[in-house]
């Protein structure tokens, strides 16, 4: 292993990850192997031809092995790259996805205050949340999530975005550990979606590596905008905004249960660029 290259290790696994069917073949090899070898893309262009150490080769040997085994190149090199910044994942959390940028991006739009206190509710690798802070250093945030693993990632990619001294992350099933009386200007949310019995015919590297709490929305995958309906307005302020990600083909359901509250005006769907209806907004009436 001492004598091979760089590039005759990229060459290996870009055609054993083709072979295997794995989409953008050589890309993926190329990020396994900067990882591998804790270089940059532009490092390991320099070094292409230059001879590989066997650790490298080894851990590159491992990493290729796992994503032959279908788990996404993300997850096996704990991270993911999220409107521009760098977040760390882990298996307690969703690996966050291009087309939830858009939440963020209608978020950062509508919302005009300098200062807005913003809740997130299914927090997550706290991507959308550490996003808008980052985005708005006026802005004061909570986030919620059920799963004590969740916030541990959460709370290091705050520290690392340096937001952490204006978010205030809580353990809670939704809505329970705040107070009856909290306001919000804006809350976002990418809750489970999923309708339970198709959880099992989604791709392997989201039904294999996702964390099934994180998806599962159950029986008609609409549960949690359910609650999150009931409960946005007891805290959201007067004239408040929320986002809410849906699943395909769910923006008519989301609309007519944020509708029979009775207390949510201008609603509105947003479409993704690939033209599927991604997110609903609206306000606090």
């Amino acid at each position: 292993m001492t004598d091979l290259r760089f590039c005759d290790l990229l060459d290996e696994a870009a055609g054993r990850f083709g072979s295997a069917g794995i989409e953008g073949p050589r890309r993926d090899a190329r990020r396994l192997l900067e990882a591998a070898a804790g270089m940059s893309s532009t490092e390991l262009i320099a070094a292409e031809t230059d001879p590989v150490g066997p650790e490298v080769a080894q851990t590159f040997q491992a990493m290729t092995e796992r994503r032959q085994a279908g788990e996404p190149v993300s997850r096996i090199i704990g991270r993911r790259e999220f409107y521009g910044r760098t977040f760390v994942i882990a298996p307690a959390v969703l690996d966050p996805r291009p087309e939830t940028e858009l939440l963020v991006s209608i978020a950062l739009e509508n919302v005009k205050p300098e200062s807005a206190r913003v809740l997130d509710l299914g927090l997550g690798s706290g991507c959308i949340l550490a996003t808008l802070l980052a985005e708005r250093p006026e802005w004061m945030g909570t986030g919620l999530d059920i799963s004590p693993d969740a916030l541990a990632v959460a709370q290091s990619n705050m520290v690392a975005l340096g937001v952490a001294d204006r978010a205030r992350l809580l353990q809670s099933d939704w809505f329970s550990a705040l107070d009856s009386d909290t306001r919000f200007y804006l809350i976002v949310s990418n809750p489970p979606y999923i309708a339970s019995e198709e959880i099992t015919g989604l791709d392997l590297e989201v039904r294999g590596y996702d964390p099934h709490v994180s998806l599962d929305g159950g029986t008609d995958g609409l549960d949690p905008y359910r609650v999150l309906a009931r409960n946005m307005a007891d805290h959201l302020m007067p004239n408040g905004f929320f986002v809410l990600e849906i699943g395909a083909s769910q923006a008519r359901d989301v609309t007519k249960i944020l509708v029979e509250m009775g207390v949510f005006s201008r609603i509105g769907i947003c479409k993704d660029l690939s033209g599927k209806e991604r997110c609903v907004y609206g306000h606090r009436a």
